[in-house]
């Protein structure tokens, strides 16, 4: 059943992510979220490559409550379940990302492949700063929002 589900939002994803149109335009991202019936709720998110906000994320209900205060990139916890390479690559990418694209299309092969690899990977999205976890949630249907937030931790308009 999770092979299936796993498979099935992978499909999703490359229908999300990847650009149409020859690559002509930027994506517009894509959020998923998996509940357990039990109050846990895995949300898994891919910005579009020029929308990575410089201090992460949070996460908030439609009350406007934070859940989650703090999901960024690079937490050590996730990392560490890492490989070397693949913390050593993940602790580059902010370098990477806040520089201006001399190549647009390089800039877009990057953030699709690191879609690809985070949304086949848990561990890997997790280090990114690309997924989180809610829980106790009360039961009922929810709305989430992923807001970006600036170097300094306010929300921005991603």
């Amino acid at each position: 059943m999770m092979n299936c589900l796993r498979k099935s939002l992978i499909l999703a994803v490359l229908v999300a992510v990847l650009p149409l149109r020859g690559g002509s335009q930027e994506n517009s991202g894509a959020a998923f979220a998996v509940s357990d019936g039990k109050g846990t709720i895995q949300l898994l998110w891919f910005p579009p490559a020029s929308q990575w906000p410089a201090g992460g994320w949070r996460i908030l209900d439609s009350s406007g409550s934070v859940v989650v205060p703090h999901v960024g990139l690079g937490d050590e916890a996730a990392m560490s379940a890492l490989s070397i390479e693949d913390a050593d690559a993940i602790r580059r990418l902010p370098a990477v990302l806040s520089k201006p694209a001399e190549n647009a299309k390089q800039m877009r092969n990057l953030v699709n492949l690191l879609g690809l690899r985070a949304f086949s990977e848990p561990g890997y999205a997790r280090a990114l700063g690309l997924a989180a976890t809610v829980s106790n949630a009360a039961s009922g249907a929810r709305t989430y929002t992923i807001e970006g937030l600036d170097e300094t931790g306010n929300g921005t308009d991603v």
